[in-house]
């Protein structure tokens, strides 16, 4: 590991989560406050950010002249176990899900969600630019936050017992850090998301499968802010947006 790979690394695992907690603390994401940006504009800019982010991880890869496949760029090596701690993830991630829209708490989820994430799509068009972020965030996240950050850390730790445990857990730790603007209780389970992506990283090497799951999560997110937080006045105000997509 060279100095590209630690500046990447700070930036990543440091600066990005204190600016995600910076955002949380002064309210930055907050729909309609002083200075807020369109939904649309923050999905874009949002992806932008990502992407360059990602770029720089990838080019610190490639300086060192590793190849991408080391980085979880390959085929699963082991699609068997990937897919079976997929499954359970899933399940678990579906009956959450269950759970927090059920009859008793689909109002207090409504009222996190307004609070927490107003960024949520709320128009069909909304909804539809929002899946440029989805797509950046399952892609780039995973490279940045699985590919390339476990792998620094084990570069560093050791790749076996409570080291690299540390490297699952601090990456994960992290992710869910940039997260805080979303609320305590998500960042708990984004924690736990995080280590699943982890793990299948680490048991198949590869990030394809990880990145599926992703894009899953965070489209269901999206789709279902749509239907939750979308209000009448919102979709009449979509109908007279002669603007288009």
């Amino acid at each position: 590991m060279g100095y590209a790979d630690d500046a990447v690394a700070v930036l990543i695992g440091l600066v990005v989560p204190a600016l995600g907690y910076r955002q949380q603390r002064q309210g930055l994401l907050r729909a309609g406050g002083p200075g807020a940006v369109p939904k649309v504009a923050l999905y874009w800019n949002a992806s932008l950010s990502l992407v360059v982010l990602c770029a720089a991880a990838v080019l610190a890869w490639l300086a060192a002249a590793r190849p991408l496949a080391e980085l979880g760029l390959q085929a699963p090596e082991r699609p068997g176990t990937g897919a079976i701690i997929a499954a359970v993830f899933l399940v678990l991630y579906l009956a959450d899900t269950r759970h927090e829209l059920s009859p008793r708490r689909i109002e207090a989820t409504r009222l996190r969600w307004r609070r927490n994430t107003p960024f949520l799509p709320q128009t069909g068009r909304e909804l539809a630019h929002s899946m440029v972020l989805v797509t950046a965030a399952s892609v780039c996240e995973e490279i940045m936050y699985r590919g390339f950050l476990i792998a620094y850390l084990i570069g560093l730790l050791g790749a076996s017992g409570v080291d690299l445990t540390l490297a699952v857990s601090l990456p994960a730790i992290a992710f869910a850090l940039a997260h805080t603007y979303q609320g305590g209780q998500a960042v708990v389970k984004i924690v736990a998301l995080a280590v699943i992506f982890g793990a299948i990283f680490v048991v198949t090497g590869s990030l394809w499968l990880s990145m599926a799951l992703h894009f899953v999560v965070d489209a269901i997110g999206m789709l279902l802010g749509r239907s939750l937080l979308g209000a009448p006045g919102a979709r009449a105000a979509e109908a007279l947006d002669d603007g288009g997509v």
